[in-house]
């Protein structure tokens, strides 16, 4: 199989999962219902949840099947591939987190613009607690 039918069958189970996660989050406003708090709630998990999917679950999902094509050339290629790859993603991965933690006040008040003051706190106060578990 190709590199790049790899790359398609890969993303393409990433999609499935994003869209299973869509199907959960309406799954979960339709029991609990629509409200300020789930609404904080689900913003406040935002930032690390798409930050998670965006870089590291698909960068990863993304890096086997070039690795699997790298280490059947070379092993000792595939092992240099694989030190850079998590040596970058590492390092991105702590620069994101602090940013996140540094500016997510601010970011949060431009992101959800039909929040007031006290959803916003409320927001903060949420995204306080996922941290706390992303950062860790």
């Amino acid at each position: 199989m190709s590199t790049f039918r790899q790359l398609v069958s890969v993303n393409s189970f990433v999609g499935l999962a994003l869209l299973v996660g869509l199907v959960n989050n309406l799954a979960i406003a339709a029991v609990f219902g629509l409200s300020r708090s789930l609404d904080a709630y689900f913003a406040g998990a935002m930032l690390p949840k798409l930050f998670m999917v965006l870089v590291i679950d698909f960068l990863g999902k993304n890096f086997l099947p070039i690795y699997a094509a790298r280490y059947d050339r070379s092993p000792e290629d595939a092992s240099d591939l694989t030190s850079i790859v998590i040596t970058q993603i590492g390092g991105f991965s702590i620069l994101i987190a602090l940013l996140l933690v540094l500016v997510s006040d601010k970011l949060f008040e431009l992101l959800l613009p039909g929040f007031n003051a006290d959803d916003i706190e409320l927001v903060i106060g949420y995204f306080a607690i996922v941290k706390n578990g992303f950062i860790l």
